[in-house]
């Protein structure tokens, strides 16, 4: 009904409605009262939306703290699990980055290792440090 019990030119008080710790001149309270005497917004539908609410709630997300936990699978909010995908994606192209990384590593030291054999400069092939030439001449008994 919107009934106010406060004489008129009082401004002391709360509105009947008004939610505690809020403002109907500033904050998100003022927004919806603006939005209400504009006839924008149809007060019945906001109420049987909160009264919807209030009948069947949600639980609240675990990791905000905010929002409700509409997310089935985790019991998260949409938003909480959104960011925790993206952290995963990101998570998984560092690692991939990572691993690029320690392959090109990998292969300029396979590169890098030399011939133990004197005046060879042949990259060796990790059969007793040896050039692929040496190991063939070494098994047929010509070293």
């Amino acid at each position: 009904m919107r009934v106010s019990l406060r004489r008129v030119g009082v401004r002391r008080g709360l509105l009947l409605g008004q939610p505690r710790g809020e403002s109907w001149r500033s904050g998100p309270a003022a927004l919806i009262r603006q939005a209400a005497l504009a006839g924008e917004l149809d007060l019945t539908l906001a109420e049987s939306r909160v009264e919807r609410d209030l009948a069947d709630p949600l639980p609240v997300c675990p990791s905000c703290g905010v929002r409700p936990a509409r997310h089935a699978k985790t019991g998260l909010c949409l938003v909480c699990q959104r960011r925790r995908l993206a952290e995963q994606y990101k998570e998984q192209a560092a690692e991939a980055q990572a691993h690029r990384e320690y392959q090109v590593a990998k292969q300029q030291a396979h590169r890098s290792r030399v011939c133990c054999v004197e005046g060879c400069d042949h990259v060796a092939n990790g059969t007793g440090g040896m050039c692929w030439t040496h190991t063939r001449a070494r098994r047929g008994g010509r070293a």
